[in-house]
């Protein structure tokens, strides 16, 4: 199973803290709170305290499964995200090489005049956006179809030189790797994002879940006349800031035992 992290560990054991306050204590509280519903409650109308406190267990065991898949999630895109940056920068170092051979023989070829023509400055940029951006520029000008760029002649003729098409196509296929990587990186970090906003979002749903469970349990362990066991599963921290990421609600762990008569 996948590892989770600390945020959701220490939510969803107060979670698992409160549903087993309420295996071990919910038959006695509910039927000694029960029997004070009972002597109020409208004839065919009648109060449920158990499946109310059965229902509201379920929200937390909902909730719970909910913020395990968010965060398993996070874990994956994050993987995901730390691949696809890898690879970009494996692709920015591949076609700076190749651009920059490139750029030499054109250099060898032309003189420094057709480098300036298309565009390609004597400091390759590093970050692998503006690379791919002043590549993309270079082909756009030699392929423009009102004005593209002309090769001027070869410093020496009997040199090799390039056509203008034989150029453009090297470009792109500096380019298109490049700008490939940098898209699948930039949506493998989005997706990382919106999946950290959804477990912001469970924690926090979770969150609420767990403090109106012990919130109800612990005032309908006091109407029961068993205040022992309010105190022992009411929470114990205040709401967080909405500036902060939720944490987990304190309380304390009932035993996994039936409660002694």
């Amino acid at each position: 199973m996948m590892q989770l992290s600390k945020q959701a560990n220490d939510m969803l054991k107060s979670a698992v803290s409160a549903k087993n306050a309420f295996t071990t204590f919910g038959d006695e509280v509910s039927a000694l709170a029960q029997a004070h519903y009972d002597k109020v409650a409208p004839t065919g109308n009648p109060v449920n305290v158990k499946a109310f406190l059965k229902a509201s267990c379920d929200l937390l065991t909902e909730a719970s499964t909910n913020l395990e898949i968010a965060d398993q999630n996070v874990i994956r895109e994050s993987g995901e995200d730390a691949a696809a940056l890898s690879e970009r920068d494996d692709a920015l170092e591949a076609t700076r090489e190749g651009t920059l051979r490139l750029r030499s023989s054109l250099e060898g070829t032309y003189g420094d005049v057709v480098l300036s023509g298309l565009g390609i400055p004597s400091a390759l940029p590093r970050d692998p956006v503006l690379l791919q951006r002043t590549l993309d520029s270079a082909y756009n000008r030699l392929t423009n179809a009102t004005n593209p760029y002309t090769l001027p002649k070869p410093l020496d003729p009997n040199f090799p030189a390039w056509t203008e098409q034989n150029l453009a196509n090297r470009l792109k296929s500096l380019e298109k790797p490049l700008a490939s990587s940098i898209d699948k990186a930039s949506r493998e970090q989005k997706e990382t994002q919106d999946a950290r906003r959804k477990r912001r979002d469970a924690l926090d749903a979770l969150y609420r879940v767990i403090v109106s469970f012990n919130s109800i349990f612990s005032n309908l362990a006091r109407l029961a006349g068993k205040p022992d066991i309010a105190e022992r599963i009411r929470p114990r921290s205040g709401k967080p800031q909405s500036s902060e990421t939720p944490q987990a609600p304190e309380t304390t762990e009932a035993p996994a035992t039936s409660p002694s008569a």
